[in-house]
């Protein structure tokens, strides 16, 4: 395989994980959604590669785009959790910093907590 053609081969898994990940969100009112964690763990579990890549493409997107950090930090910390690999969320963590979003940061640290192994 080229660069090219395994540059589209990662952009499609992400794609297709962020089209799976979007089917683990409920509505539960008042426009709010609320993430099923388990369905969200496997399919973190089973698109090792679309969840790393879906983490690190939104926590760019999190200067402009406010969700973007929840959507980010949340599948970092499930991707933790599944393979108990740090990479991931050690990325979103330095750049939620470098983008001067401490405070969100640190809003969303508990949420590492609430997420067993």
């Amino acid at each position: 395989m080229t660069d090219d053609q395994d540059d589209e081969e990662a952009k499609k898994r992400m794609l297709q994980f962020l089209e799976e990940f979007d089917n683990c969100a409920q509505s539960v009112g008042g426009g709010r959604r609320q993430i099923d964690i388990q369905a969200a763990r496997t399919l973190v579990r089973n698109n090792k590669d679309g969840a790393a890549n879906l983490a690190k493409v939104y926590c760019l997107y999190a200067a402009s785009e406010p969700r973007a950090i929840q959507v980010s930090y949340l599948v970092a910390i499930l991707y933790k959790a599944e393979f108990g690999d740090e990479s991931v969320l050690g990325f979103v963590q330095q750049k939620l910093k470098e983008l001067g979003l401490q405070d969100q940061l640190d809003r969303l640290a508990g949420m590492d907590r609430s997420i067993a192994p």
